[in-house]
């Protein structure tokens, strides 16, 4: 008897714990990449970021056609035989500079996307992030 009193009073007390503790947390959910694409600052941003990647594009691919350009002008003169070995070694030089300027270009272009493309969501997610801290205080969610 003693047994099934200290049973019922454990039960209760675990019954009454966890149902404090089912009504102190609430929790909502917000599908925040949903909500950020539906916000008018994202598209003005992805506008921003898609003129930019296009005037980068844009650049690299005159700067590959200059290369272009140049090596075949090279190949004609270096098989019409009128470069000497010595010019022949400073073509091919300069040329990979330019091959190896192309190449930084692009790395520095994705640098620079990717810190643009920062720049222009920080605010916005940090609208979302204060949108999400107001809904959640006005609903008694814990955030």
């Amino acid at each position: 008897m003693k047994n099934l009193k200290n049973l019922t009073l454990i039960v209760i007390c675990l019954l009454s714990f966890s149902l404090t503790q089912t009504h102190a947390q609430k929790f909502g959910y917000l599908n925040s990449m949903n909500l950020l694409q539906e916000l008018p600052e994202t598209t003005t941003a992805d506008k921003q970021l898609e003129k930019l990647q296009n005037d980068i594009t844009i650049k690299g691919q005159e700067m590959v056609k200059a290369l272009e350009a140049d090596y075949q002008a090279y190949v004609e003169k270096a098989q019409g035989g009128t470069l000497s070995v010595v010019q022949q070694q400073q073509e091919e030089t300069r040329l990979a500079a330019k091959r190896d300027e192309i190449a930084k270009y692009e790395q520095t272009a994705m640098a620079d996307v990717q810190k643009k493309r920062q720049q222009l969501l920080e605010p916005i997610i940090a609208k979302l992030n204060d949108l999400r801290s107001w809904q959640g205080k006005r609903l008694h969610h814990d955030i």
